[in-house]
């Protein structure tokens, strides 16, 4: 039976109810008569800490709330199974790491026992640390085992050579012991939290995400969005980390020879600015994430996308209208250096001189979406000089189709080619071997973007309008896309 308490307002008609010690109340509806409220949100409920966290809403003088929108400088998977080179850098000895279809990076894949033995994987891009501006960093972590004695485990922001000490950042320790921290460490001097309860926050073969923010007085440290450990910057230091771009890092280092083995495995790693809007445009951002289209992006081809050897020039090779003669295979060159042969070619088609194919995506392969903002174009005249009349051919773009020949009709399971012009060249009657055909061809579509779809192909073509076939005749071709993966 409850417990009815009544608070009779000084002996007023009108009382107010107390249930088991909660008052039951019906706010005014008559402005006049209105009180005053506080609005705050929860942070955190205090759940690891003890302590909840509460944080009042803030207004400009203008009476607006203030709002912060979020920067993503990092979004990184591993799909495949290859590390993406362009993105990630390894720092080991003897110890390995391999990515998995099932879509993690294994830190010690090979399991590795013996004394010394270590291996690093970190971003090549650092990201910036911006006073109160919180930067996170954020990543699907998973431990294979139990602690392993002597052997120590560190993930989150931080500089690491080898398997030195860190010498700066912000990050998550399992130490030679078996004891989990949060670490800040500023050049090298750190703070660490009190002991984290490993086998209730962590465990084996569990995948929880975790988050380290850094702002300019404190980092805060989260698994699964509850806050684990807050740590403020050192008194004496002039900043809360020494250097002020950091990159996310993930290592495991044996300190000495090991009865047991164990492995870092970390899946999704986002990294970003929040209530910071840098204006940066998304083909910037991309391209920061390392999906520039110069690359392949993660789960792509690793390295440059163009066709351009070190010190190699390229092989001579006759164009045709329904393959990609110029290179060595369909799906390779976007962009590059191509050298066609010309002599004896057709006055009416269209000769493709570079061929590059989006890969389909799969559930080991991202399907990418190719943003083009620009195209550039340009011949030099090569093998032998031109003949006594002009010669002249446009160029244009073949773009969306499904078949390396974009004559191919459109159907309910292929596309043809969408055609896009980019313009005309010539060479003068005579022109002798080196003399660069003009103008050059130059157009920005960073307004209107051209999208190369998973499975599609894009294509450089020539057409020829007047044409006197020349023995030996070449043109040294220079392709350019700019643009970014999505």
């Amino acid at each position: 039976m409850y417990n009815i308490r009544i608070i009779d307002g000084y002996g007023k008609v009108n009382v107010a109810n107390v249930t088991n010690d909660t008052l039951h109340i019906n706010p005014t509806l008559t402005d006049d008569n209105a009180g005053f409220g506080c609005i705050t949100t929860v942070a955190d409920m205090g759940t690891e800490t003890g302590i909840k966290l509460n944080r009042a809403a803030e207004a400009s003088e203008d009476f607006r709330l203030r709002i912060g929108v979020d920067t993503v400088f990092f979004n990184e998977q591993f799909s495949s199974t290859t590390i993406n080179t362009s993105v990630w850098g390894t720092v080991s000895s003897t110890m390995t790491a391999a990515a998995q279809a099932q879509g993690l990076c294994v830190i010690n894949s090979a399991s590795s026992v013996a004394t010394g033995n270590y291996c690093q994987l970190k971003s090549w891009r650092t990201f910036p640390v911006l006073g109160t501006f919180g930067t996170y960093y954020e990543a699907n972590i998973q431990i294979m085992n139990p602690p392993v004695p002597n052997q120590k485990i560190e993930w989150g922001a931080m500089l690491a050579a080898t398997n030195a000490v860190p010498t700066d950042g912000a990050f998550f320790r399992l130490n030679e012991i078996g004891n989990f921290f949060a670490v800040l460490n500023y050049n090298g001097i750190e703070v660490t939290s009190e002991p984290l309860d490993f086998s209730g926050l962590v465990g084996e073969v569990l995948t929880h995400n975790y988050r380290i923010a850094i702002y300019d007085d404190a980092a805060k440290f989260w698994i699964d969005d509850v806050k684990v450990a807050r740590l403020i910057r050192q008194k004496d230091a002039p900043s809360i980390v020494s250097c002020s771009s950091l990159p996310f890092a993930a290592r495991v280092c044996n300190t000495a020879a090991l009865m047991g083995v164990n492995q870092l495995r970390f899946g999704h790693v986002i990294v970003g600015m929040r209530d910071h809007a840098l204006s940066k445009p998304w083909s910037h951002m991309s391209s920061g994430m390392g999906m520039m289209s110069y690359q392949g992006a993660s789960g792509q081809t690793v390295g440059t996308t163009s066709r351009l050897a070190i010190a190699a020039n390229p092989t001579a090779a006759g164009p045709t209208a329904t393959t990609a003669a110029c290179v060595a295979t369909a799906t390779l060159g976007l962009g590059g250096i191509f050298l066609a042969n010309i002599t004896s070619l057709a006055a009416t088609t269209d000769y493709i001189i570079q061929s590059h194919q989006v890969a389909a995506g799969s559930n080991v392969l991202p399907g990418r979406n190719l943003f083009i903002t620009g195209v550039q174009f340009q011949a030099v005249n090569m093998g032998a000089a031109n003949a006594a009349t002009l010669m002249s051919w446009e160029v244009g773009l073949n773009f969306g189709g499904t078949n390396v020949n974009q004559s191919t009709g459109e159907s309910v399971t292929a596309k043809l080619a969408r055609r896009f012009p980019l313009g005309a060249q010539s060479l003068a009657a005579s022109a002798a071997i080196g003399i660069p055909a003009s103008p050059s061809i130059s157009l920005d579509l960073r307004y209107s973007p051209i999208i190369i779809q998973q499975g599609e192909f894009v294509q450089l073509f020539i057409r020829f309008i007047n044409y006197t076939s020349t023995t030996s005749q070449a043109l040294w071709c220079y392709a350019h896309f700019s643009g970014y993966w999505e």
